[in-house]
């Protein structure tokens, strides 16, 4: 609203965040594994936050300690139901890993300035003003990754670190010696459409129309999972 370049500081930012996780694991036949986790939570801005905004040039103040209407906004870019659930096959050194994973009930990274009255009032209408405070959802994610192993132990070696003079409580639980080789594959379906994360921008559009200007959001920025 005033051209400038700013320096922004927000104080009095205070957050509630709260969840449930399960985990359960089962084994169904002496090599196979199923597994499965999930975490629901509500991750949110307790408070109205305070916007104190400079001119970048010459640090003039602008506003100083002005509201944002940010009380009851989630936590930008935080999923807040994850789940995973998993199938594992392990035999004489082989191994096998199957994943899906699922991030949802996200939300953008709010701009704080955006919700102070400072830009409020440039609304020329409730429906316009209600856009300018609502907090953009971001798509679920979904993947499956798939991984496969092979473990080849060296005896003798394990022989050669572990020995002692004395006779060891517990003589079948010794570390053994090994070499791992791994090779997985992400994002077995090859989504391209994932948003990693994304923030609003807290620049304005300006409007000529009639004898006056209407205000609008610029396009929010988002950054997608490679």
């Amino acid at each position: 609203l005033s051209g400038e370049y700013a320096d922004i500081v927000a104080s009095r930012i205070n957050t509630l965040c709260y969840g449930l996780e399960v985990e359960a694991e089962y084994r169904f036949a002496d090599h196979f594994r199923a597994t499965v986790a999930t975490t629901i939570g509500r991750y949110a801005y307790a408070t109205n936050s305070a916007i104190t905004i400079y001119t970048d040039a010459s640090n003039i103040l602008l506003a100083d300690h002005i509201e944002s209407h940010t009380k009851g906004l989630s936590i930008g870019n935080a999923p807040q139901i994850v789940a995973t659930a998993g199938l594992s096959y392990f035999n004489k050194g082989w191994g096998a890993i199957l994943n899906a994973n699922y991030a949802g009930l996200r939300y953008i990274e709010p701009s704080a300035v955006m919700r102070t009255e400072r830009v409020l009032a440039m609304a020329v209408s409730p429906e316009q003003r209600e856009a300018l405070m609502e907090q953009e959802r971001l798509g679920d994610a979904f993947t499956i990754d798939l991984s496969l192993s092979k473990s080849i132990y060296l005896e003798k070696l394990s022989r050669r670190v572990y020995s002692t003079t004395v006779a060891p409580r517990f003589p079948d639980k010794h570390p053994r010696s090994r070499i791992l080789f791994r090779i997985g594959v992400r994002n077995l379906l090859g989504s391209t459409n994932i948003v990693y994360n994304g923030y609003e921008s807290s620049r304005l559009q300006r409007h000529k129309v009639a004898d006056g200007y209407i205000y609008n959001r610029q396009a929010s920025r988002y950054t997608y999972a490679y």
